[in-house]
Formats: C-alpha cells, structure tokens, sequence
C-alpha cells in the first residue's frame, strides 16, 4: 500500500518526525555551544575573590567591634552625667 493512498497522512507523519529530529539537533548543538562558552575561573582569580570576601568579612567584624566600644563608652559616658 502507499502512503498517498492513505490520504497523505504518512508524508506528514514523515515530515513531523524529520522536523522534530532537525529541532533536536539544533537544541543539542545549542546546548553544545553554551558549554563551550562557560568557563572556569583561573587559581589566580578564585584566589583573588577569596581574599575579597575575606576582607570584607574582616572589615564588618572590625566594624562590629567598633560599634560595640562606642555603645559602651557612652554607657559610661552617660553615667558620669547622672
């Protein structure tokens, strides 16, 4: 039997499954390209972001301390007055 006789439907069937292997491909070669374009940082720079972040850690509990003196240096500021 040929698939014309059928009503075209196996043509159309044909071209469905060709387009969805053609989207497929495309999204994989997609995929492919976005792999290639994420890189890993190099030692020196996740080194450098390391010593960033330990120096604004080291920034805020300087600045913690400091605030804490300040509260208790009014406290006994403050007594004196009273």
């Amino acid at each position: 039997m040929n698939n014309r006789s059928v009503g075209g439907k196996g043509t159309e069937m044909e071209r469905m499954r060709t387009l969805e292997r053609v989207v497929e491909t495309r999204i994989d070669m997609l995929e492919f390209e976005r792999a290639d374009e994420i890189r890993e940082d190099c030692p020196f720079c996740r080194s450098l972001d390391c010593d960033i972040i330990f120096a604004l850690l080291f920034t805020l509990v300087i600045a913690c301390l400091l605030v804490l003196i300040m509260v208790f240096w009014l406290k006994g500021v403050m007594s004196y007055e009273e």
